[in-house]
């Protein structure tokens, strides 16, 4: 016997030719090219459209010198890039 059944009674439905998921830059990028290829395209995100992660990325390239600060090794620079993804 299942307790506390979940009913959904409000939902929406759309249709669309392509469901692009992650509305990070790559996700925009293909949306981009979906639509100019003359078909619909619906971008689905987790986050907020003003919080997508490329946005947060610093540039997309990064990587630990230690040129410019000794305490900055590969070690910090993996921790900060796994607690940040």
């Amino acid at each position: 016997m299942i307790k506390n059944k979940l009913q959904v009674t409000n939902h929406l439905t759309q249709i669309t030719n392509v469901l692009v998921i992650g509305c990070g830059g790559a996700g925009l990028r293909s949306a981009i090219e979906i639509k100019k290829s003359g078909l619909d395209v619906i971008i689905l995100g987790k986050r907020p459209k003003t919080d997508a992660h490329t946005v947060l990325a610093a540039g997309g390239i990064n990587a630990a010198l230690g040129n410019l600060d000794k305490e900055d090794t590969w070690e910090q620079h993996f921790i900060d890039t796994y607690l940040e993804g």
